[in-house]
């Protein structure tokens, strides 16, 4: 079996050889950064967008880059010509290494990036034609403050999360910040239909700025749908007449139950479907845009 080809901090490297330092920021406290990319037909699906948060994050906490920009874009690529691989999920890390297990100045350690993608494996046919169920797990709350709109390796509350949802036959596990209000998926977004208006929860409530989240909400205001972005409860998924997810990988996905409790009418909802079907869309706009100019390029 072949290996994947990892990039790791100037080298590219079969996944076996990749080595973590046992003094990365990463693996001592979580303390590090990633992006999760799909890519479709070769092309690193909003991959400026991602990059923007990515480097935004760095800018605010005053963190060195491990790369220009413009390098990292470039090593994006080269990892997937590298693998081969034209549907696929690539991710993105970037930590600290101090150096030293005592030291936890991020500011003078040396960053450290590495880039890795595998072949994307599609969910389930059935799960976009009869929703999902999910489940509100109360005893592990959201990020709180500055810290929820960092997309940071600090995951093990949406791992635990994610593996009271299994034992419970759900698929994705919601959460809640300290005041009760739903805030996200453990690994998504997500969004309310009621009353012919898109609801999701408003950042200042512990919500990660996804990617796809921002996408939506500009979709919506072009389909003519009212959009607020508010506190939300668990009362106001019961009470909507849809209630989807959204995330890089998932895209848009319907939930059809939530702790048991069905949403709206079986399968997926009208607006729920143009806001997929829109979306969608979008992603082949994207590439297709890159594709064209990256055929410019070589023709230059």
């Amino acid at each position: 079996m072949v290996s994947n080809i990892v990039y790791q901090n100037g080298l590219f490297l079969e996944e076996s050889r990749v080595k973590i330092s046992l003094s990365d920021s990463a693996f001592l406290w979580g303390a590090g950064f990633f992006e999760t990319l799909r890519v479709s037909q070769g092309v690193a699906v909003f991959l400026e967008d991602h990059l923007d948060r990515l480097f935004g994050s760095l800018k605010e906490l005053q963190l060195t880059p491990p790369v220009s920009r413009i390098r990292l874009k470039f090593l994006v690529y080269e990892t997937l010509n590298l693998n081969h691989l034209k549907e696929a999920v690539l991710r993105i890390w970037v930590s600290f290494d101090s150096g030293s297990l005592r030291e936890m100045d991020l500011q003078k350690a040396r960053p450290s990036l590495i880039i890795s993608c595998k072949p994307f494996e599609a969910f389930p046919r059935e799960l976009y034609q009869e929703g999902v169920a999910c489940v509100v797990v109360k005893d592990f709350f959201s990020n709180a403050g500055k810290l929820a709109s960092y997309k940071t390796n600090s995951y093990f509350n949406s791992v635990i999360a994610k593996q009271k949802a299994k034992q419970e036959n759900a698929f994705e596990a919601l959460l809640t910040n300290a005041l009760g209000n739903i805030t996200e998926g453990a690994t998504s977004n997500i969004f309310v239909i009621h009353q012919a208006k898109l609801l999701t929860p408003s950042l200042s409530d512990g919500v990660l700025a996804g990617i796809s989240r921002q996408k939506i909400l500009d979709l919506a205001k072009d389909l003519d749908l009212e959009v607020q972005e508010k506190s939300l409860l668990l009362e106001d998924l019961f009470e909507a007449e849809e209630v989807f997810l959204s995330s890089s990988l998932k895209h848009v996905l319907a939930v059809s139950e939530v702790d048991g409790k069905k949403i709206g009418n079986p399968g997926v909802g009208a607006w729920t479907q143009k806001i997929s079907e829109a979306y969608l869309e979008k992603i082949q706009w994207y590439v297709e845009q890159v594709l064209s100019d990256q055929s410019g390029l070589g023709q230059e």
